[in-house]
């Protein structure tokens, strides 16, 4: 997940290279609007010249702030992920609580991969996954 996280921060950093140039060359981008309302969605043609959907361009602040919105979507929630990247993480650390505190015995091949010792101390969370540390990254990454 950590490599999931620095992707994304790849993505922004490159948002904002692109929105700057946008502004000092005084260029617009195209972006294309379209009515997503499931009753009316027997007009839509699935082709690029849909009737419902119109073509406008738009400054690079206002395209950034749209891409980034959609970005942090994937990320916190709010849009069509119905698994955004912080409900992997929880989901994930409740699995190793679980894991943790069910006190499972270790197989021969746990003890060799751990040296017969667990990861995990009694006072913290796992470390193994690494949540903290994704959650601390996600926590700098710029949508501004």
């Amino acid at each position: 997940m950590k490599a999931v996280v620095e992707r994304f921060n790849k993505v922004l950093m490159e948002v904002d290279r692109e929105a700057a140039r946008l502004e000092e060359t005084g260029q617009k981008k195209p972006y294309r609007i379209g009515d997503n309302n499931p009753a009316l969605q027997h007009l839509h043609t699935s082709t690029l010249d849909c009737p419902m959907g119109f073509n406008i361009e738009i400054e690079g602040k206002d395209w950034k702030k749209l891409v980034k919105t959609a970005l942090k979507t994937e990320i916190y929630g709010g849009g069509s992920n119905p698994r955004p990247l912080l409900d992997l993480v929880s989901e994930s650390e409740a699995r190793q609580e679980t894991w943790h505190n069910s006190r499972h015995p270790w197989t021969d091949e746990m003890k060799q991969l751990h040296a017969g010792r667990p990861e995990c101390d009694d006072l913290g969370a796992c470390e193994a996954l690494g949540a903290q540390h994704i959650r601390r990254a996600i926590d700098n990454l710029r949508w501004e």
